[in-house]
C-alpha cells in the first residue's frame, strides 16, 4: 500500500486508487463465497483438491476465449479473442484475430439466449471458475516464442457481494486429462459463428490494401450507419450507437 493507493493481489500493479485495478480490473478486496481471499491465490495440484473450494457464483454475464502468441521478430506478434456478450438486440459474439501492424479482422455475430444458457450449463457441471485454482505445470523455457491462452468468465454479484470475475488457463484441462471441456466450449460457440449469422465484417490489412473487406452491404430495408458501421438498422437511430438514420 502507497499512501492511498493499493496494490493488486491478482497482476501486482501497484498504482491503484479505488476499487479496481486499473491494469487488470480485479476488486480490491476479491470475494469467493462471501469471503476474501487470502494474500496470495489458492492453487492446488489436481482438479480433486480444487473443487473442494465450494466456489458460488451468479448469473454468467460475458465469457471470453482469447491468447496471444509472439517471436523474436519485431513484427511475430498476434492476439486472438472470442467474447459472448449481451447488447441491447440480444446476443453476440464478437471474433477478432489481430497480426502484429500487419492485419486485423473482427467479425460479430448475433446469437441468442441459448448460446448463453448452453454455456452456463457447462459451466456449472464442469464448475469452471474452480478451474482457476488449479495450478498449471511448468513446461520448457521457450527463449524466443511467448504464448498465452485463457477463457475469461465474468458473473453477477450474489447477494451483499460484489461481481465476480474468474480466469482459466485452458492448459490445465489437458494436464488434467480433460481436453473434453475446451471442446465443448468450442462446439457451443461455433454453431453460431456462421455466415447467416454475421453482422457485421471488418477486415484492415496495411500489406495489401487492395484486399481489405468493406462491411457487409445491408440487406433490404436496413441501412448501414455512417458512424460505427453497423449495418443490420431498420428503425430512424442506430441500434449500435444510436446516429440518427442520414
Amino acid at each position: 500500500m502507497l499512501g492511498n493507493k493499493w496494490t493488486c493481489e491478482k497482476c501486482g500493479y501497484r498504482n491503484n486508487g479505488v476499487n479496481f485495478c486499473a491494469q487488470c480490473g480485479n476488486p480490491k478486496e476479491d470475494r469467493i463465497a462471501g469471503r476474501p481471499y487470502p494474500q496470495k491465490p489458492r492453487k492446488y495440484k489436481t482438479w480433486n483438491d480444487a473443487v473442494k473450494e465450494n466456489i458460488v457464483f451468479g448469473e454468467l454475464l460475458t465469457f471470453e476465449s482469447g491468447g496471444s502468441y509472439s517471436g523474436m521478430m519485431i513484427n511475430d506478434y498476434q492476439r486472438y479473442s472470442t467474447v459472448l456478450a449481451r447488447d441491447e438486440d440480444g446476443v453476440r459474439i464478437t471474433d477478432q484475430t489481430v497480426k502484429s501492424r500487419r492485419y486485423e479482422k473482427t467479425a460479430v455475430y448475433r446469437a441468442d439466449d441459448a448460446a448463453f444458457s448452453d454455456l452456463e450449463e457447462l459451466i456449472r457441471k464442469e464448475n469452471l471458475p474452480a478451474w482457476s485454482f488449479v495450478e498449471k505445470a511448468e513446461g520448457p523455457m521457450l527463449l524466443d516464442v511467448s504464448r498465452t491462452s485463457y477463457y475469461s468468465m465474468t458473473f453477477s454479484a450474489l447477494a451483499g457481494g460484489i461481481m465476480q470475475m474468474f480466469s482459466v488457463d485452458p492448459a490445465v484441462f489437458s494436464e488434467q486429462d480433460r481436453k473434453d471441456i475446451p471442446e465443448k466450449i468450442r462446439r457451443i460457440l461455433d454453431r453460431y459463428m456462421i455466415p447467416e449469422r454475421l453482422i457485421k465484417e471488418e477486415v484492415r490489412d496495411w500489406i495489401n490494401p487492395d484486399t481489405q473487406n468493406p462491411l457487409m452491404e445491408p440487406k433490404e430495408g436496413e441501412w448501414a450507419c455512417p458512424h460505427c458501421g453497423y449495418n443490420r438498422n431498420t428503425g430512424k437511430y442506430c441500434s449500435e450507437c444510436g446516429t440518427e438514420k442520414p
